[in-house]
């Protein structure tokens, strides 16, 4: 019988979303829900990509999927300098 591996979530970031003030000045936003909300960025492995989820207020799963920091920071406007790190390793590999 083959054993299965699973890989475990590690926190790597928390956005703590927008405040109402950053979003009125921002006004090219295409997903306003998306960024007054926390999102929390997740690595399952050492790849270098990560998983962004969303804490939304209807508790709905949604997660996006980003192969690096620069591609996260073009999709969602949301700059490396915002983000709270929690993974120091992490922050070494990416920053």
């Amino acid at each position: 019988m083959k054993s299965l591996l699973i890989a475990h979530p590690n926190i790597v970031a928390k956005f703590a979303g927008y405040s109402t003030e950053d979003l009125q000045r921002i006004s090219n936003l295409t997903n306003i829900r998306f960024y007054s909300n926390p999102v929390t960025l997740v690595t399952y492995t050492d790849d270098p990509g990560f998983f962004v989820y969303l804490d939304n207020e209807d508790n709905s799963p949604r997660r996006y999927f980003y192969d690096s920091l620069e591609s996260f920071e073009y999709s969602t406007d949301i700059k490396r300098h915002m983000l709270t790190v929690i993974d120091s390793e992490w922050k070494s590999n990416n920053f």
